[in-house]
């Protein structure tokens, strides 16, 4: 079974769309990309190994996809958005606003 073969058992068996499970990959792959780098969420490489596994899924899809009605590549964009809206919303949160993401001791408020 070929990479397209194991996305469309993916789909088949979790129930949910394709647009959906670009979102959660985009997700779950930064949290894993960080813990396997050791780096936190507010460094650009976990953010960055999610960009470059998403360019290459897209990649491999405008290869192996052919649609003779329409043009595939206005999908590869919406599917590039979705998997790294929210990689990009934890990278710049993270980032900009470190305070949300930090531990406070129990019964300190700041």
């Amino acid at each position: 079974m070929d990479w397209y073969g194991i996305k469309l058992l993916i789909v088949d068996q979790s129930g949910l769309g394709r647009d959906v499970l670009h979102i959660f990959v985009g997700f779950a792959g930064q949290i894993l990309a960080a813990a396997l780098l050791r780096r936190p969420l507010a460094s650009p490489l976990p953010w960055l190994a999610v960009l470059i596994a998403e360019a290459a899924n897209e990649y491999y899809d405008l290869h192996r996809e052919v649609w003779t009605d329409r043009a595939i590549w206005p999908g590869s964009v919406t599917d590039v958005i979705l998997t790294m809206s929210i990689p990009t919303a934890l990278l710049l949160l993270t980032r900009s606003a470190p305070g949300l993401f930090a531990r406070t001791p129990r019964g300190r408020r700041k």
